[in-house]
């Protein structure tokens, strides 16, 4: 049977190798159960809570505290928490992944006045080990600055070649089921082989050249009869593109 003392000289040992003694797991169990409890309950200042909450499952994660919870693993924490505020996995840590990423560069205070939302985009201009200029780091906390030019911006400074003409075009995300996602990539698949596209392009490049030989296609097999009134010929939009979508599908997916 084990006795108080050597309970006690257990109970340090395991927070030696955790890292973070109960009272502190305690505090930021609290922490992290009631930015849940707040994101859960309300719309307001979202985008500051989630990058708080950010913060503080990375500090879970850093600090291992979830053992002192009694979880098997980091991903059985997230998976209890999840459900909370209807987020999935891949939110939740890209939540963790902007404070991994950004905290070190602007600070806590900086990155809570940015928001999730832009915290995000401006993460995108960390990969390769790349720090964001200062003058990307302003326009991300500048509250005049939207979303959509933030994007535009970080893909100027870390992607597009000076010697690229033309103005960055945002075309924007959808919903898509595995079926159409699967189909999606197929087709850029062959693109990429019919277009003898290198290994090495860029992403960006490639779905530039993809979706612009995509539109030449669509074009020229479907624009002049389109358009010669003298010879309309009628195309059913369902032989194009599938079988139209249904509005309970827009409004379940939307």
């Amino acid at each position: 049977m084990t006795t108080e003392a050597e309970s006690k000289a257990l109970e340090v040992a395991a927070n030696d190798i955790i890292g973070i003694d109960s009272l502190t797991a305690a505090q930021l169990k609290e922490r992290v159960d009631t930015l849940l409890r707040e994101i859960g309950e309300n719309e307001w200042q979202l985008g500051k809570k989630f990058v708080q909450l950010g913060n503080s499952l990375l500090k879970v994660r850093t600090t291992r505290a979830w053992e002192n919870w009694r979880f098997a693993s980091f991903g059985a924490y997230i998976d209890s928490i999840r459900g909370e505020i209807n987020r999935g996995r891949t939110q939740l840590y890209s939540t963790i992944s902007v404070a991994e990423k950004l905290l070190p560069i602007v600070g806590e205070e900086k990155l809570e006045q940015m928001g999730i939302t832009k915290a995000n985009e401006l993460k995108k201009s960390t990969n390769d080990g790349k720090t964001p200029s200062e003058e990307l780091v302003n326009k991300a906390l500048d509250p005049k600055v939207g979303v959509q030019e933030l994007r535009a911006e970080v893909f100027r400074e870390t992607k597009q070649p000076e010697t690229d003409r033309g103005v960055y075009w945002d075309l924007g995300g959808f919903f898509v089921t595995q079926d159409e996602r699967d189909e999606i990539k197929r087709a850029f698949d062959v693109a990429t082989t019919v277009l003898n596209i290198k290994p090495d392009t860029p992403e960006h490049i490639k779905r530039k050249e993809i979706t612009i030989a995509m539109c030449r296609e669509f074009l020229s097999t479907y624009e002049k009869p389109v358009n010669d009134e003298d010879d309309v010929v009628e195309v059913e939009a369902d032989q194009i593109l599938g079988q139209p979508i249904e509005p309970e599908y827009l409004e379940s997916n939307g």
